[in-house]
């Protein structure tokens, strides 16, 4: 028998070494079991404002300041890697059945550095493996090439049978993902599957790829910012194509992009190719697409997946907790799965740091952890699935997309930088789990009914354009109209205007914004915009000068990129397609 340690966390991913960095800074002894070593392939590339909000907020509350170099661009850039890339903002470009992209028919949801910085493009081998040595620093003990046999439970405590020997542990968290260790052992995935999605994917890193500026004619969409310098969504009915660069910014050492493709299986079920065969029948739809792509090579193996939707029964036991992907996983569509992981160990981390200190290890005492995180799950399979049902047509889809930026990127953000900047302030825990005062939790604004109702009765007239039963023109109209008329977002913005297509870039309107929510806005609004004036100063001052950073300033470079060839390829005034549009399957 090998040497006890108070928690085993099954797997060294970011979730599982995030919580092993805090419980090791804690005094806590912590092994971590992982059949492979570092550096190793992980997708979960793409930040988004909750995700980094929720970095933070951990970094802080649990004193590990080495997390907080995760938490924005600047600082992955200065204290981690130079592989990952710059994410300013999100970018989803429609592609109709025909294959023309039209230029009213796209959409950039900026990020304004204000608040915690810009966001990250991951380049997962690195990041991982730092945390992993962080918390390694800690005085985690970890052990690799680890196979996990099977988990005893008893009152006294658990042991993980291995082919490296038995070890045993008060508590165990299994960080293990799709393949979970402890919900297989004890039966937690139902037996019936009922999540809404049902998708699958591919997915690889490439070089070559060209920035979609290079590959549409110049000004073309009249964005505030270049594609790619965006996670890019190509958006066609029945599935998307994500493109992330790690090699959008000046002085990044990364040539590579992540890129993937997801399918509505009930539209294009597996018919057997292989994963590089299918992502080509799928780009020659569509002729921007494929000029991105022309030049373009895979830098691994792809990985094709079955179907990706699962969940659980339940997450936490007496001596157990299922971690982030271990609970459950959607599509990476928005970018959900990191920010439930970061929810997860937020509300997890005190709880097991008093557990092991007192050695109650009480299942009731987590199930706030476990509503967290099994319905940050479920929320996302809602606001995934009417995503896939809107693409029939991009007026249903340009109305559902900003639902879920009002509860993402506008109430959310808010929400957190409040009670952060109030815990920084008073050093006081409360403040922070006033985070926990919420009426649904995992949502993408939890403590707000309003936005609740807002999301529910725009997700049901999604459902009935599905259904046929609306058309298409009715169901728009119909969610502008909620949006308008619950108020849960400054008029200054334009949310609710159908032709207006990028949000988040103009600092007045911002400042408008604020001003608005502070003194015009309803009173169960008003709550989220009462933040210190000193805090949003110290913030500005703090973040703002990532407007101007000159690591940005690469305009239409393809040169830089790929080759010169695809900007000079390009003299259409129009997107029109010029191959076949049979559909994939």
């Amino acid at each position: 028998m090998n040497k006890q340690h108070q928690v085993i966390i099954l797997g060294s991913g970011i979730g599982g070494t995030v919580m092993a960095a805090i419980l090791a800074r804690h005094g806590i002894s912590v092994l971590i079991l992982d059949k492979q070593a570092h550096p190793k392939f992980a997708i979960g590339e793409s930040t988004v404002g909750h995700t980094s909000s929720m970095i933070q907020l951990i970094a802080d509350r649990y004193d590990v300041p080495e997390i907080h170099n995760l938490v924005s661009f600047s600082r992955v850039r200065k204290h981690v890697c130079s592989s990952s890339g710059v994410k300013r903002g999100i970018g989803f470009v429609y592609h109709r059945n025909d294959g023309t992209q039209r230029e009213d028919e796209a959409n950039q949801f900026i990020i304004p550095p204000h608040l915690h910085g810009l966001e990250n493009h991951l380049f997962r081998q690195d990041i991982d493996a730092y945390i992993f040595q962080v918390a390694v620093g800690y005085g985690a003990d970890f052990k690799v090439d680890v196979n996990i046999n099977d988990v005893d439970f008893t009152e006294e405590g658990v042991t993980v049978h291995t082919n490296k020997g038995n070890f045993k542990a008060d508590y165990v968290v299994d960080a293990t993902g799709y393949r979970s260790v402890i919900a297989d052992k004890l039966g937690l995935r139902p037996k019936q599957n009922t999540m809404e999605t049902n998708t699958r994917s591919a997915f690889t890193h490439m070089c070559h790829v060209a920035p979609y500026d290079d590959c549409i004619p110049a000004n073309y969409h009249n964005m505030p910012i270049p594609w790619f310098q965006t996670t890019v969504h190509h958006i066609f009915e029945g599935g998307w194509i994500w493109v992330i660069p790690f090699n959008n910014t000046r002085t990044g050492t990364n040539p590579l992009c992540s890129v993937g493709y997801t399918l509505d299986i009930n539209k294009f079920p597996d018919s057997g190719q292989s994963a590089e065969d299918e992502f080509l029948s799928i780009i020659q739809r569509f002729p921007s697409v494929k000029k991105q792509f022309e030049f373009s090579k895979p830098a691994r193996e792809w990985v094709k997946t079955g179907r990706l939707q699962y969940n659980c029964e339940n997450s936490v036991g007496d001596r157990y907790v299922l971690l982030g992907h271990a609970t459950g996983f959607v599509d990476p569509l928005f970018s959900r799965g990191l920010a439930i992981t970061m929810d997860c160990i937020f509300h997890l981390g005190n709880r097991l740091i008093q557990a092991v200190r007192t050695q109650k290890f009480d299942a009731r005492d987590f199930a706030y952890v476990d509503q967290v995180t099994r319905g940050g799950v479920s929320y996302n399979d809602q606001l995934v699935s009417s995503a896939y049902r809107s693409w029939k047509d991009y007026r249903v889809w340009n109305a559902w997309q900003r639902v879920w930026a009002i509860g993402e990127a506008g109430l959310d953000q808010l929400r957190l930088i409040k009670q952060h900047e109030l815990f920084l302030e008073t050093g006081d825990e409360n403040d922070l789990l006033k985070l926990e005062c919420v009426t649904h939790p995992g949502h993408l604004c939890p403590d707000s009914p309003e936005f609740a109702t807002l999301f529910s009765e725009g997700k049901k007239l999604v459902d009935a354009f599905d259904r046929n039963e609306i058309s298409a023109e009715e169901a728009s109209s119909r969610i502008f109209q909620l949006i308008h008329d619950h108020e849960l977002i400054s008029p200054k913005l334009r949310v609710f205007d159908p032709k207006v297509r990028n949000f988040g870039h103009k600092q007045i309107a911002n400042l408008l914004s604020v001003l608005w929510g502070k003194t015009k806005s309803k009173q169960h609004i008003r709550r989220y915009y009462e933040i210190p004036v000193r805090h949003m100063l110290k913030l500005f001052f703090k973040h703002g000068h990532e407007f101007f950073n000159p690591e940005f300033n690469i305009a239409r470079r393809s040169d830089h990129f790929v080759s010169a060839k695809v900007a000079a390829q390009t003299n259409a005034k129009s997107l029109e397609p010029s191959v076949s549009t049979n559909p994939v399957a």
